[in-house]
């Protein structure tokens, strides 16, 4: 009997020879598996992976989308495998540590997980929490700089003030319409978010995308799409902002137009207000390379460039971080792209970070 009939053959049987079923997946995959009759090919995912029969529905489901086309045999296991509450515990015990911690549970702590789970002390969800607060977790930081880097931004938009009326410059998320503030984390509620960006037309190749409608409604209110330069604010009336926020954007203009950007945000921006930017900062860049670390880029910034520039537009520096330590690799003149990786997070030695962030008030420092 070939191993595709002996598959076949198990599956006609009653359900709880598991073991049998087991055994005839690891005969089977991954070749054989594509030999087994559609209808034999779903009952036996389900009941490999997620330790079940398929409901009537299911079964009929999985048979249309197979006979279809819409999904092979093996992209239909990804699917089950996907459905991570439906696991066996000792598989999601293994998902979770090497998704997360990159590596193989030890006994003691897949031992650990697993009394937790059979006493209903903890859920598959709960394990996982229970990884990503571990200093192990914490310690690993990220393998490449750009989920990193947008790691700390969004721990910076999560310190923000509550604001009523918010006006974010160049915030245009290429990915979603709520806009990058919303899509960030900003925690709070707010009456109003003007997105002011250049229309696509007018913005670096990069940055070229479909305008999106004037209004969005998103989960903390309104966002009002308004396409014109950052360095004119004409429009907006003096005092009617509670936050203006500038993220990764102060370096695309001009110094002259930077300096013209700061003036009228402190115009437009409610005595009792704040601004806020974070930005690339220039000494570790040029450590990591002689050009602008983005060809739309004008202008970068050192820490004492910016602050000097911040005092001179009549602001006060209320809060000021670094995003992503360097280490003692910038003080030795060298880059660590990994370094910078590993160590998503806000510090208080802001020359010593990638980026740059500030929470400054109106009025000149005392």
């Amino acid at each position: 009997m070939s191993r595709a009939a002996l598959a076949a053959e198990v599956l006609r049987r009653p359900a709880g020879m598991r073991q049998l079923l087991v055994l005839v997946a690891q005969m089977a995959a991954p070749a054989s598996f594509d030999e087994l009759p559609l209808p034999s090919a779903v009952r036996l995912a389900y009941n490999v992976v997620l330790r079940r029969e398929p409901k009537p529905e299911e079964a009929e489901a999985g048979l249309q989308q197979l006979r279809s086309g819409v999904l092979d045999r093996h992209r239909f296991l990804d699917l089950l495998i996907g459905s991570y509450e439906e696991l066996p515990r000792t598989a999601a015990v293994r998902l979770g540590y090497t998704m997360l911690l990159k590596r193989e549970p030890d006994p003691d702590g897949e031992a650990y997980a697993l009394e937790q789970m059979l006493s209903g002390a903890m859920g598959r969800f709960e394990f996982l929490d229970w990884l990503r607060t571990s200093s192990e977790f914490r310690s690993l930081g990220f393998k490449t700089l750009g989920p990193s880097l947008h790691a700390s931004r969004c721990q910076f938009i999560g310190t923000l003030p509550r604001a009523e009326r918010i006006l974010d410059l160049g915030g245009t998320s290429l990915g979603n319409p709520a806009g990058a503030f919303v899509e960030m984390g900003y925690p709070y509620s707010f009456g109003e978010l003007v997105l002011v960006d250049l229309p696509p037309d007018e913005r670096h190749e990069l940055y070229r995308r479909p305008a999106v409608e004037a209004v969005q409604t998103t989960r903390r209110g309104p966002v009002r799409y308004q396409y014109h330069s950052m360095t004119d604010l004409s429009r907006y009336d003096t005092s009617s902002f509670d936050l203006v926020y500038s993220g990764q954007t102060f370096e695309h203009v001009s110094e002259a137009d930077g300096d013209l950007m700061l003036k009228e945000v402190h115009r437009v921006l409610k005595p009792s207000g704040a601004f806020a930017l974070d930005t690339p900062n220039a000494r570790a860049c040029r450590v990591q390379q002689e050009e602008f670390i983005d060809p739309d880029h004008k202008v970068e910034y050192t820490a004492d460039q910016l602050e000097i520039k911040l005092a001179a537009a009549d602001f006060r520096i209320d809060r000021s971080w670094g995003l992503n330590y360097l280490g003692e690799s910038l003080a030795a003149g060298e880059f660590s792209m990994g370094e910078a990786a590993r160590n998503p997070g806000l510090f208080s030695e802001v020359e010593d970070c990638y980026l740059l962030a500030y929470v400054c008030r109106p009025g000149a420092p005392a």
